[in-house]
């Protein structure tokens, strides 16, 4: 079928709201994702994607956790290591509401050290549906034009790679825009998720 093309395997190790369910672990602290990514290298993966927790299980945007999730995954094995772009959301104590991450926390992720391989950034803004995952309701998950064009000229001027999110048709419209107006090549090697999950099929 892939007429010997190879294939990158990616795995999304924890996701920001999951739990222990049906018998299935997901690690959460970072010796235990540390941990996991090597299991998943020895199984094929060459890519990581990492969600941060908090001691008590809960996403967190801490840089610190993220920065010790690196050293954690590098002392057991080599492979890339690609941090969320969105955090995740948390619940307001007092209302119950979800309440998203700043783009200031979420830019935060692009200053680490150690430093992650790889970048990701969502095209644009939909609601997110996935009760498995811990989102029984749909949430609007926002990605401001200011934070695309932020993270995509960091990263590049990194001289890493993007992951591109596309949630729906317009994400595409809009990153051919950024493009055109000289934000990024479009011709250059990018990576493209083309999203199902809690966006549906896109």
């Amino acid at each position: 079928m892939l007429a010997g093309n190879k294939v990158i395997i990616t795995v999304a190790l924890n996701g920001g709201m999951q739990q222990d369910r049906d018998g299935a672990v997901v690690p959460k602290q970072p010796a235990e994702i540390g941990a996991a990514a090597a299991r998943c290298y020895e199984a094929g993966a060459a890519m990581v994607h990492v969600h941060a927790r908090d001691a008590h299980g809960k996403n967190s945007g801490d840089r610190r956790i993220y920065a010790e999730i690196i050293r954690e995954i590098r002392a057991r094995s080599p492979i890339l290591i690609q941090t969320t772009n969105g955090i995740g959301v948390r619940r307001d104590p007092a209302t119950g509401q979800f309440i998203w991450p700043t783009d200031a926390e979420r830019l935060g992720l692009l200053n680490l050290d150690p430093r992650q391989d790889l970048f990701g950034i969502a095209g644009g803004s939909a609601d997110f549906y996935n009760p498995e995952g811990g989102y029984p309701e749909e949430v609007p998950y926002v990605n401001s034009p200011a934070l695309l064009k932020q993270t995509i000229k960091a990263v590049y001027e990194m001289g890493s790679a993007l992951e591109y999110e596309v949630v729906e048709a317009s994400s595409l419209h809009r990153l051919l825009r950024y493009a055109n107006e000289g934000l990024f090549d479009r011709d250059r090697d990018n990576m493209w998720l083309l999203h199902g999950g809690g966006f549906g099929g896109a």
